[in-house]
Parts: C-alpha cells; structure tokens; sequence
C-alpha cells in the first residue's frame, strides 16, 4: 500500500495538471478598475454542484459555502479551511481572488484534493450567472453551482439544555448512513443572544455564535478544562470542541437537536432537558 506521502505526491502532482488545464483555458485579464461586485451576487451562497478542467467535482458530502458581501472582502468555508474572496466587477466580466489561511489542517487525502480544486476553480472564474436561488460562478470548463443557502430560525433550539444521546461518523459518501452509537455525559445551550455553553465530563466550552450560509459558525471559542473530570473519554471531547470550532448544521423537532459537522466526520444527537441557564 502506497504511504501517505507518496500519495500525497502524486495527487499534488495530478492538481498540478488540473491547475494547468483551467488556466490555458481561462482568460487572461487583470481586475484593472472593476469597482465592487454587483449587488445580484450579494448573499449567502451553498455549493450544491462544481465542475473543473478535470471534469465533476464530488463534493464527498461536505458543506462548502460563500457569502458575498457589499465590501471587497468575502468569506466561505471549503472542506478544510475558512477562506477569503474578493469580487471585484460584472456578471460578464467578474474577477475573483480566493485564497486560503497560511496554516491548513485537512482531516482526509480526500477533503484536501477537493479543497485545492474547489480553491483554484474559484480563483479562474470570469462571469456569472444569477437566477432566483441559483448562482454560477464560470469560465472555459469552470462551472460552480451554489444555491441560496436558507435561514433557519433557531426558535426551538435557543433557550433550552440539550443532553447528548449520540454520535454518528459520517460517511464521504452520500448513500451511506452510519449507525450511530449511543453517548452520554455532555450537554449544549444556546442563549437568544448568541452565545452558547457546551459541559461535557472533562471540559466547559462557551463561544459566541452566528447563522451563517445555513450553518452555525462560532468564534472566540474558549475551552476550560474541569478537576472533576474523572474516567472520560477525551477523544469526545476533542470531537465536541472540533465541531463547534468548525461550524456545523442543526436539524431540531420533535425534542431533539442534531448537529452535523460534514468538515469533522461527525453528528451529535441531543435531547430537550428543559429550559437552559443562560439568557
């Protein structure tokens, strides 16, 4: 079985001609005075589909998003890394600058690859198209297809302790659905004035927290560890504090609360205890 390394070699070296590909076939301009990109593009955008000089893009189950702002600077959150943009320009003629933070951490081989090509397409596109909910970003061979991401109202969620139930690996692949395995110890709040509170055996979590693109995205993350954590089991931990500190999805009915972290490889499933503690 071929290292990782050598892996890792060998798809650096198969981006590499993909890379190639997009710009020979990419038009060759500079940004010059384009002025803000136009308002039709503002808001925020999930991929839904991407295609490259190399062909379709599988987007391995992963939530990759972009939200386009009124200033230069926009933001989205890929398979790996939160990242930057600038739009600068028209629908028919469009420049865009993405680039990615200094440090990367990818979870996979695969994460990685669809990062670097989902990256590098972003970089190459040189119009749009907007219909309704629908955005395309293009260019020779370059097609990435976003939907207008849905605002979520997170009326039942706000104001309650959920106690975990479970947690489930995810799958890269649409058509599997891991069992999931029963887990206690833990539970989450979220305040109506965005903060939330994470308590699990080892560790106390608070962060502050937005809706953004259809996921939860928290910052100023702060992680305290508890003297009585006793016999407990960290790599939960770490998975609890990976998902809050990556953004992540929610679906909640019925008294129970699931949080889903495609970038991680993890959902956790909670059940309603009642009202929370913090306002």
């Amino acid at each position: 079985m071929a290292s990782l390394a050598h892996r890792l070699a060998m798809t650096t070296a198969a981006l590499t001609v993909v890379v190639a590909a997009v710009l020979a076939t990419s038009a060759c301009s500079s940004p010059g005075d384009r002025g803000l990109a136009e308002p039709q593009l503002q808001g925020q955008w999930q991929l839904a589909s991407a295609t490259d000089a190399g062909g379709r893009i599988d987007l391995q189950n992963q939530a990759i998003s972009l939200t386009i702002g009124s200033a230069t600077s926009s933001t989205g959150r890929s398979s790996c890394s939160n990242y930057h943009a600038q739009f600068l320009g028209t629908t028919e003629s469009l420049w865009v600058t993405a680039t990615l933070p200094q440090r990367i951490d990818c979870g996979s081989l695969v994460q990685q690859v669809l990062e670097q090509r989902y990256i590098a397409a972003l970089n190459y596109v040189r119009s749009a198209t907007v219909n309704g909910g629908d955005l395309d970003l293009l260019a020779p061979g370059i097609d990435l297809h976003y939907v207008r991401a849905l605002f979520i109202p997170m009326t039942f969620v706000v104001g309650r302790t959920w106690q975990l139930t479970s947690l489930t690996s995810l799958s890269f692949a649409a058509d599997v659905s891991p069992p999931a395995i029963p887990e206690h110890g833990a539970s989450i709040q979220f305040s109506e004035n965005g903060t939330l509170r994470a308590d699990t055996g080892c560790l106390s979590i608070t962060a502050h927290f937005i809706q953004d693109a259809g996921q939860i995205v928290a910052d100023h993350v702060v992680v305290h560890g508890i003297n009585t954590c006793g016999d407990h089991s960290q790599s939960f931990d770490d998975d609890l504090v990976r998902l809050i500190d990556s953004s992540f999805s929610f679906t909640s009915g019925k008294g129970g609360l699931d949080l889903i972290c495609p970038r991680e490889g993890v959902a956790l499933g909670f059940v309603d205890a009642g009202s929370g503690t913090i306002k």
